[in-house]
């Protein structure tokens, strides 16, 4: 096999986030060259790039490989050869190296799947919507499918979120078809929505513009992904590269049940300051509550944490309320990982202190937060989270 050192480390950089840190087999830390292809995989999600130069088939250590070629100028050509012990020698200019293979039917074979569905959309947009959800995915679930993104194919493609205590979803503009024109719900682990956008940036933008197009256009054109899947596999491809998920089985909850549609007070504040706010307060613990109140006469919401040692701090933010004044507890981990970036104006919608609450800001997928429990009186300490309800 003889390849030029730039376009090899670029395969390898595209494959990285694939190979497991700590793989539950051995074999996983190889990277396979076969059928004009270099193949990475998880057992969960495979990857693979698109090589001409590949020929003979080789499993070799991806990391070893990587930190050989980081030292050898891009414009080498390396040449890997297979020898009759079982090693392989690079050669690339005046650097030789001799790695460590292991047989080519070791590495794990790839699925033969036929698609239900194909479909060509706009790679960005999916992405996009995928991965604005992706942050209230459970990390750590009884449930499964808590620990997946729900992509919605059908008329009206949807991605959502939810980890019991908290539910993010959002309108995807693509067309995803579906077998039967029915919504069809695929359930994409959060890990691997995590894959898909380091892959997806580090994979080579393709040329899709057209005759006479200038560098803006290619900065600005649309990437797009080829989008395929049946009842337990999804496989995304663009350009050189594929990558493929392992669906997680199981029925999604109806988060639609747990939006809530009625209030009785809009509260609109700038992002930033209650980001100020709630760092001041001291109230971004994993299970510390954040304690907010409002006031229309006021024309502010009040933001305040109890501290083990029964001390209330408390801080002023200038609101605009429309209906009634209210209070309600929300988780501050939770509450800081939404306002995180965003600067401007967002509101909080609130029917009551014990009903779920909607935070909304332009351009960003709505996000649901559970109530927590806390003793209001005397705005004593929290006394811990309410039950899951997603």
């Amino acid at each position: 096999m003889e390849i030029r050192a730039e376009k090899l480390k670029g395969a390898l950089d595209v494959l990285e986030p694939v190979v497991p840190r700590k793989p539950r087999l051995p074999v996983l830390t190889h990277i396979l060259f076969r059928n004009g292809m270099a193949v990475a995989t998880d057992l969960t999600t495979r990857a693979s790039v698109r090589l001409e130069e590949v020929v003979e088939p080789l499993l070799l250590p991806g990391k070893q490989l990587y930190d050989i070629l980081r030292f050898i100028p891009g414009y080498e050509v390396v040449r890997l050869k297979p020898q009759p012990s079982g090693q392989v020698v690079l050669e690339a200019g005046d650097t030789t190296a001799i790695l460590p293979a292991l047989p080519a039917g070791d590495f794990p074979p790839s699925p033969n799947d036929a698609w239900e569905v194909e479909a060509r959309v706009d790679g960005d947009a999916l992405l996009r919507g995928v991965t604005q959800v992706a942050v209230c995915a459970a990390t750590e679930s009884s449930r499964p499918v808590l620990n997946a993104v729900c992509l919605t194919a059908g008329p009206e493609v949807e991605a959502a979120a939810a980890d019991g205590f908290r539910l993010s979803w959002i309108r995807v503009p693509v067309e995803l078809p579906t077998p039967d024109g029915q919504p069809r719900r695929l359930l994409i682990p959060a890990d691997a929505v995590s894959l898909w956008e380091t892959v997806w940036k580090r994979a080579p933008k393709p040329l899709t513009v057209g005759p006479g197009g200038t560098l803006v256009d290619v900065a600005f054109a649309t990437r797009h992904i080829q989008f395929a899947y049946n009842t337990t596999t999804l496989q995304l491809a663009f350009g050189a590269v594929a990558i493929t998920f392992t669906l997680i089985a199981g029925d999604y909850i109806n988060y639609r049940q747990i939006v809530p549609t009625r209030f009785h007070s809009r509260v609109s504040a700038f992002a930033e300051d209650l980001a100020l706010a709630l760092r001041r307060v001291g109230a971004s613990a994993p299970k510390a509550p954040v304690r907010l109140r409002w006031d229309a006469a006021a024309a502010r919401i009040t933001v305040g944490a109890a501290h083990e040692d029964a001390a209330v701090i408390t801080m002023g933010v200038k609101a605009k309320v429309e209906g009634a004044g209210g209070k309600t507890a929300l988780s501050g981990r939770y509450l800081a990982d939404y306002l995180k970036g965003k600067s401007g104006p967002m509101t909080i919608d609130v029917l009551d202190e014990s009903s779920p609450v909607l935070l909304s800001y332009p351009e960003a997928a709505p996000y649901v937060l559970m109530p927590m429990f806390v003793s209001w009186d005397g705005d004593g300490k929290a006394e811990g989270p309410r039950a899951e309800q997603a």
